[in-house]
């Protein structure tokens, strides 16, 4: 009996250390297993929030998980673990997006956003600053040979525009095209014999003095002459032309340089060099207008005479 008895007090014994220590175990093996779920969960949740961009909820969160409902968190630990993550996962959301968005080709797209909406902007800048480099670099070196062949051009074009059209008075804003309207002129020489074409005269005879009455069409003759020319229409003669108004010599100034500046208005400046050499070649379509207000002995105010003779051949 004393035998049975042993055994069945080892047998209590060893049944009640296996539940008292395997309660304990069990207790201390779960209790961390629970407290590190909740954590896991607020922080799932924290990282959600910052995903689905909803704002910082710490108040929700301790509320959920606080006020005693997980052991071994305080509400103080429970909201410091939200906040951490929320912190933690917002930061790295940022960092992520801003590398993917350069990564493919954010920088390109903003500029090209910024260059869509100031796209006139700009190019009327790069337009006006390409422009004005363009026009100092030519009117610096514009009298040099290397340029006369853009000059002439330039020079050509001035003097389309200018004479093209004419403007009157009651027709402002629908001005007539020169070549639509102009009727050559008929002319006579001094002999009286039968009228030729003034075209023709031009042609035939090297140095020409037009005479008329005031209206007669002496002046629009001149100016219809060098918009033939500077449209390259008057084969059988210089293709340069410069029409100068000789009331421009009443100040007493000599006839080269109003020839230069003659040039200098229609976009030709700096032309001395190309006048000198044309004149000396006879290269170059002169015409003078308002021989009427050139005195008898051909003097203009404060005594001074017009002189071709350098210039004709």
């Amino acid at each position: 009996m004393s035998k049975l008895f042993q055994r069945q007090w080892i047998f209590v014994f060893a049944l009640t250390f296996l539940v008292t220590f395997g309660s304990v175990t069990t207790t201390h093996s779960q209790t961390p297993s629970s407290r590190d779920a909740t954590i896991s969960e607020i922080q799932s949740l924290a990282a959600n929030d910052v995903e689905t961009e909803i704002p910082r909820r710490t108040k929700y969160v301790i509320d959920l998980y606080g006020s005693g409902k997980t052991p071994g968190l305080s509400d103080r630990e429970i909201g410091k673990i939200y906040d951490q993550e929320y912190s933690q996962k917002d930061k790295e959301k940022k960092q992520n997006w801003r590398e993917v968005f350069f990564k493919n080709g954010g920088a390109v797209a903003i500029a090209s956003v910024l260059l869509l909406m100031f796209q006139e902007t700009i190019k009327k800048w790069v337009t006006t600053l390409a422009t004005t480099i363009e026009k100092k670099i030519y009117n610096q070196f514009a009298g040099t040979k290397l340029f006369w062949g853009i000059a002439l051009k330039k020079y050509h074009q001035a003097l389309i525009d200018k004479y093209r059209e004419l403007k009157i008075p009651f027709r402002i804003d629908r001005p007539l095209k020169m070549r639509d309207v102009y009727v050559p002129l008929k002319v006579k020489g001094s002999q009286n014999y039968d009228l030729i074409d003034a075209f023709q005269a031009v042609s035939q005879y090297k140095r020409l003095m037009v005479t008329g009455q005031p209206g007669s069409g002496k002046s629009m003759l001149l100016k219809y002459l060098t918009l033939s020319a500077a449209e390259g229409r008057l084969v059988e003669l210089p293709s340069v032309a410069v029409f100068l108004e000789l009331f421009r010599l009443s100040d007493g100034s000599e006839i080269l340089p109003q020839l230069v500046k003659v040039l200098e208005r229609e976009d030709f400046p700096h032309g001395e060099s190309f006048l000198q050499q044309a004149l000396e070649k006879g290269t170059i379509l002169l015409l003078l207008d308002g021989l009427d207000e050139v005195g008898a002995n051909g003097e203009f105010g404060q005594n001074r005479t017009l002189s071709l003779k350098p210039f004709l051949r």
